[in-house]
């Protein structure tokens, strides 16, 4: 009895090593699943944001000049109060030629932030902004961890 009872237990224990996750192999991750808000999510979730509100679609064009036909979906946020400059947009094209639109826009809509900006430290930040496209996605960042949130966007598409 004692045999295979050891037997049993030996069979379970080799079965249970070989279905061992092994934690050098990369996770497949399908990065179109995810929603531009997953992403800001992931991207931020390690870094101490200031309190931002969520950029109201009624406002999204006049405040980017980016039409919502040519993005499949977007996540934005901005500061609570002008005198701050933290916003951060993740943006998915709707197609392939709408990016380099959007971008445009983008760049526009810093140039006409960094002229309204009054307050010398977050005209500073609006200046180190960051554009990043990754195929359909892109991203804008204005804020003091703007690398850091770069390199964690990035992360998500290699």
């Amino acid at each position: 009895m004692k045999k295979v009872l050891m037997v049993c237990i030996l069979g379970i224990l080799c079965f249970k090593m070989a279905a061992c996750d092994h934690s050098d192999l990369k996770q497949e991750v399908n990065k179109e699943a995810f929603t531009c808000q997953e992403i800001y999510e992931r991207i931020t979730a390690d870094i101490e944001m200031p309190k931002l509100v969520e950029v109201d679609p009624e406002l999204f064009f006049d405040r980017y000049g980016i039409s919502l036909d040519t993005l499949d979906h977007y996540f934005a946020v901005m500061p609570l109060m002008s005198a701050h400059a933290n916003e951060i947009l993740v943006l998915k094209a709707a197609d392939e030629k709408s990016v380099v639109e959007i971008e445009a826009a983008l760049e526009q809509w810093v140039l006409t932030a960094e002229a309204n900006m009054l307050y010398p430290e977050q005209k500073q930040l609006i200046m180190e902004h960051q554009l990043v496209t990754k195929g359909k996605y892109i991203l804008l960042v204005i804020d003091a961890h703007a690398k850091d949130i770069v390199k964690n966007f990035e992360a998500l598409f290699e």
